[in-house]
């Protein structure tokens, strides 16, 4: 029978005194005319979220107030907070956030006590410089050149973008930028490795990244996570490392629902496009085990062989005409769907083949986009013929796709 024998991959320090520990360095409240408010005191949980498939990171801080903030400070929309923290004992940087105030929900009075409950909603604070802003400007170039463009002159700071080959000559008609950058983005083909049509634009506490779906899995793995089995749990309140990285919590969130991956083109699809300069149709199918060069997160092939799912194209149907408008010169087909929307269909889909919860230690050099590796228990009872203890098909690499920071006085979870 095999044993339990994975290592923490990640030792906290003597500064890491307990299980969920963090160091919270500020967080407060400023209002646009001056007035500034420590809330340290006052937060019962603060929480945000980081999302590939969101461009802004967004949250909520649960605040008990027995000084009647709301109409005294007051909070009015025109605040910011301001965070600053880390894990201590694992060489993590201090993490520093300012945010915009955007709703006051949740408020509750008891009858009983002074005060009141509520919640404020927040997001990053390039949220409002994009929901603030139309662009109606022609662009042309190639795409990675021209979201940096937009993304410093309109969003302000510097953008980790992955370069591309593929040019547009386009003009933005009356779009906000993170619009522009995601219509950019399903379009994109990469400078190396132009299989890899997988472009996703989000936001960390870093900042933003415009970057492929592969090239995140292709990164080494930052941790290892894992749940130890049970009759081999004993002594683990007295190592801070193996805790630090065992999952307390784990839920299958999706687990291949080939049905629906089916209809969203994972497998196959068919492509016509017109073309209107010529007045022909092109006709492309896409089959997803003849599209080999794609990095995933793991070798496993999600399909090997044919099957109802790779022969059947005609369940994802796609009708588009070759120009949506003739810009003349040296873009006559600005959008090229052939060379980029099948493949990107499959690619996303097939992101949530297997897709798990799982709650661990705040780690505070975890971010989304990343990759992590989980080890969980086979559901039966080992055997003696049993050469692993863990489930081979659900245990390997993972890429975070939503990481949420959960921040109280009583810990720091993930």
């Amino acid at each position: 029978m095999s044993d339990f024998n994975i290592k923490p991959s990640v030792s906290p320090s003597d500064k890491y005194t307990k299980l969920n520990d963090f160091e919270l360095v500020s967080l407060f409240m400023e209002s646009d005319s001056g007035g500034k408010v420590d809330l340290k005191n006052i937060y019962q949980n603060l929480s945000f979220v980081e999302d590939i498939d969101s461009s802004a990171i967004s949250g909520s801080v649960l605040i008990k107030d027995g000084n009647d903030l709301l109409n005294t400070f007051p909070i009015s929309g025109h605040e910011s907070i301001t965070l600053e923290f880390r894990t201590p004992g694992i060489d993590s940087d201090f993490i520093k956030l300012k945010f915009k105030v955007v709703e006051v929900t949740d408020r509750v009075r008891s009858p009983n006590e002074r005060g009141e409950v509520y919640r404020l909603r927040f997001v990053s604070s390039t949220v409002i410089k994009n929901k603030s802003t139309k662009i109606s400007k022609a662009f042309k170039g190639k795409i990675s050149d021209i979201v940096k463009n937009i993304y410093s002159e309109y969003i302000g700071g510097s953008l980790d973008a992955q370069a591309t080959k593929n040019e547009q000559k386009f003009i933005i008609p009356r779009w906000s930028p993170f619009k522009a950058i995601e219509w950019l983005a399903l379009r994109s083909i990469p400078a190396k490795r132009s299989d890899e049509t997988n472009y996703f634009f989000f936001e960390t506490v870093d900042g933003h990244r415009f970057v492929t779906l592969s090239q995140l899995c292709s990164e080494e793995s930052i941790i290892t996570y894992f749940q130890v089995p049970v009759g081999q749990r004993d002594g683990d309140s007295d190592n801070m490392s193996r805790n630090f990285s065992n999952v307390k919590d784990v839920r299958m969130m999706k687990v291949n629902q080939k049905l629906q991956e089916h209809m969203d083109g994972a497998f196959s699809s068919v492509l016509y496009q017109h073309d209107v300069t010529t007045k022909q149709w092109g006709r492309k199918v896409y089959n997803y085990n003849n599209d080999t060069n794609v990095r995933h997160i793991t070798d496993n092939r999600v399909t090997k062989n044919d099957s109802i799912y790779t022969t059947t194209p005609n369940t994802n149907f796609n009708l588009t005409t070759k120009q949506t408008g003739l810009m003349g010169g040296d873009y006559p087909n600005v959008q090229n769907h052939e060379d980029w929307l099948q493949r990107s269909m499959s690619e996303k889909s097939i992101l949530d083949t297997i897709k798990i919860r799982i709650k661990v230690a705040g780690n505070s050099l975890l971010r989304v986009g990343r990759v992590v590796e989980f080890f969980v228990p086979k559901a039966a009872a080992l055997k003696s013929s049993d050469t692993e203890w863990y489930d081979s098909r659900l245990s390997g690499k993972y890429l975070v796709t939503t990481l949420r920071h959960t921040i109280s006085p009583d810990g720091y979870t993930n």
